[in-house]
């Protein structure tokens, strides 16, 4: 069971937003078992949300063992999202942002189907799913306020490896969308339909390196000074980390983002960091 109670006292120089508040009561399962070569998960959830009412969700998931180092599974599952208080009530005029107190929560079933196995130091997943949305909550098509679409799909196939080589550890991610607003047969925006994810790391004894390179492909946005639809660039960016174990309980950490200093956006018209440096210690006591 779990209870949370929400208060938002808003202010800006022309109006005051009068206090609101809301409370969401949640009593949920899960029931997870094995029988034979078969592994099933079973959840369900109720929420008793004083603005938006009482809503039911829940998941079942099916894995079977085909080999000991090989397992197919599938997955179906319901969920709920409700707009929280900022999105329905505070807005940014200065920044030509307003809030809407219309949205609607937002529900969804999942189905996923996925294959996963490992051999000696090598682990691999494969899954492809659907995600079908009702009442979507996104940016409006001019970028000025927040709306629901109605019915929204999103088709996807997730890779997954993770392997060691030569004492680096390495771990590879790659996701492949297709989505769309069904009202208007567009792209949702802002969700790239390729992102690839390398990471490699290695331990030398108190000093440890790792090194991440994120790419992801180009995706639809809103143009911020004709309100209108863009298209943002794909990027590539390399990120360094460095730590240094100083005693047992003392780390130092380096970390510098964006190595080559590539100009990217991820929302149109918004600058991004180029190159940066963190250092950071951590102390355990």
């Amino acid at each position: 069971m779990d209870y949370q109670d929400e208060e938002l006292v808003y202010s800006s120089a022309s109006t005051t937003q009068a206090d609101t508040t809301r409370d969401n009561l949640g009593v949920y399962a899960v029931y997870i078992a094995k029988l034979q070569a078969l592994d099933y998960t079973v959840s369900l959830r109720h929420d008793d949300n004083e603005q938006f009412g009482d809503n039911t969700t829940g998941s079942i998931a099916l894995g079977h063992d085909l080999t000991d180092t090989i397992q197919l599974w599938a997955s179906y599952g319901t969920a709920y999202k409700a707009p929280n208080l900022l999105d329905l009530y505070v807005s940014f005029p200065g920044f030509f942002f307003f809030s809407n107190p219309d949205l609607e929560p937002e529900s969804s079933e999942n189905f996923e189907i996925g294959i996963e196995g490992s051999l000696d130091s090598t682990r691999w997943t494969l899954n492809i799913f659907r995600n079908e949305i009702e009442d979507l909550i996104t940016g409006n098509a001019a970028g000025t306020s927040l709306t629901n679409i109605d019915q929204a799909d999103i088709n996807g196939l997730e890779g997954t490896i993770s392997t060691k080589l030569a004492g680096w550890s390495i771990d590879a991610a790659l996701t492949l969308l297709d989505h769309e607003n069904k009202a208007t047969g567009e792209k949702l925006q802002r969700r790239p339909n390729e992102t690839f994810n390398l990471k490699v790391s290695r331990a030398f004894g108190d000093f440890d390196v790792a090194a991440n390179w994120l790419l992801q492909g180009d995706h639809d946005d809103v143009d911020p000074v004709t309100f209108g639809r863009s298209n943002v660039a794909g990027y590539g960016i390399v990120d360094l980390k460095f730590g240094y174990a100083v005693t047992p309980d003392l780390k130092l950490r380096l970390k510098v983002g964006n190595l080559f200093d590539q100009d990217y956006e991820v929302v149109d018209g918004f600058n991004t960091y180029g190159t940066t440096a963190l250092v950071s210690a951590d102390y355990v006591f």
